[in-house]
């Protein structure tokens, strides 16, 4: 193999590497809106208006950003996840 093949060879695994993980991403979105869609239809059309700290919508968000969802489909399992301190109560 020559030079010149090698190198036609190396960029041709680079961009199908590239388009494996565009791939996954994309994947990785599409699950993350239906599951979006899916509390919808099940949530009731009530919004909640919360006020939190600037530092806690930061990490909130930055945390949502990484994982490619939106912030309120972050944040909604723990709102419905119930607070162990307050059980027997």
């Amino acid at each position: 193999m020559t030079d010149p093949e090698a190198a036609r060879r190396a960029r041709h695994d680079a961009v199908r590497a590239q388009v494996a993980d565009e791939e996954n991403v994309a994947d990785e979105e599409n699950k993350a809106t239906e599951a979006e869609v899916a509390e919808n239809a099940a949530a009731l059309g009530v919004s909640l208006h919360l006020r939190i700290s600037r530092s806690l919508d930061l990490e909130l968000r930055r945390q949502a950003a990484a994982e490619h969802i939106p912030t309120p489909a972050l944040a909604r399992p723990w709102l419905r996840t119930p607070d162990v301190s307050r059980q027997g109560r």
